[in-house]
């Protein structure tokens, strides 16, 4: 498995920068010269040349800062969980105890879809 498959995309690790996300990450995503991005390892992106974006978070990293749980703007409480879905997308789900769901983000790889779920909380204050 490629390293860019672990790890939320270039375009969601910008928007959690944005949101205020400390960059305390295995990786980063950077830039080259030229608008060539890739994922380097943190031990070495400052010897080279190049512009670090953002952090590349990996799956485990988007799971820590993931709460497992928040209160809505009535005052009930979500749960977060994660399944696979039949033709392989990943889904992170919100629900109550009830078994009710409020949303759900689906990706192709499961960090994107736990990197969207976090920008959904921070963008919403319920996280």
């Amino acid at each position: 498995m490629k390293i860019e498959d672990q790890v939320c995309s270039l375009g969601l690790a910008k928007r959690l920068k944005k949101l205020g996300v400390k960059q305390r990450g295995l990786f980063f995503w950077k830039t080259d010269a030229g608008d060539h991005y890739f994922v380097a390892h943190n031990s070495r992106y400052m010897d080279s040349n190049g512009i670090i974006e953002a952090a590349a978070f990996t799956v485990a990293e988007l799971g820590e800062l993931l709460p497992d749980s928040y209160k809505d703007i009535d005052g009930v409480w979500w749960y977060i969980g994660f399944c696979k879905h039949v033709d392989g997308r990943q889904i992170i789900t919100t629900h109550h105890l009830n078994g009710s769901h409020e949303i759900a983000m689906s990706a192709r790889v499961e960090a994107d879809a736990r990197a969207k779920m976090l920008i959904y909380l921070l963008e919403n204050k319920l996280a």
